[in-house]
């Protein structure tokens, strides 16, 4: 009789009057449809997208850093290394926004990313007329960073659809969508 009301006890009866465990019947999906919980649906890609933008950050500081003659010396130009930090600090608030509800978080990472773009590239424009410096130092990096900057972006935007895409596919990013929402 101890035992009578305590949870975990599948033959218990509770003051309601009701047994302790609850059945559930689930539904199993249609053939070839597969359904991701809502937790793990959305994790990986917004997670990927965090990921490229800190990596992104990461290599801008360190340009940032290279510039201002923190890391490396003889490559001091503060103008470079002041336009990089700007740049920077947009791709922090864009790192920041993409915790913020979707759609949100996936557009302030879109728009981050591609003032990174615009800039490197106006940077590399101001290297190819010769107003930049033209080491072979910042031309590694800024096409490191352009790439890094293109596959975050890539991976940032919505995906086509598909002739392979299931009817249930009928949002642009089904992965910031719950499942039952």
């Amino acid at each position: 009789m101890e035992d009578v009301g305590k949870r975990g006890n599948a033959d218990a009866v509770h003051a309601n009057g009701n047994a302790g465990m609850k059945t559930a019947v689930s539904a199993a999906p249609p053939p070839g449809q597969v359904l991701p919980a809502p937790l793990v649906q959305g994790f990986g890609t917004i997670w990927r997208v965090r990921a490229f933008l800190v990596l992104q950050i990461v290599i801008f500081l360190s340009m940032v850093s290279i510039h201002f003659g923190l890391l490396i010396a003889g490559y001091r130009q503060r103008s470079a290394g002041t336009t990089e930090l700007v740049i920077a600090a947009v791709l922090v608030a864009g790192l920041l926004l993409t915790w913020t509800p979707p759609p949100w978080n996936r557009r302030s990472a879109t728009a981050a990313q591609s003032f990174g773009i615009v800039g490197v590239l106006v940077g590399v424009l101001t290297i190819a007329v010769g107003i930049g410096p033209r080491t072979v130092l910042d031309l590694t990096l800024n096409a490191a960073l352009l790439l890094t900057l293109i596959v975050g972006l890539a991976i940032t935007l919505p995906k086509p659809m598909s002739l392979f895409m299931t009817p249930w596919y009928d949002d642009v990013w089904p992965l910031d969508k719950p499942v039952n929402g």
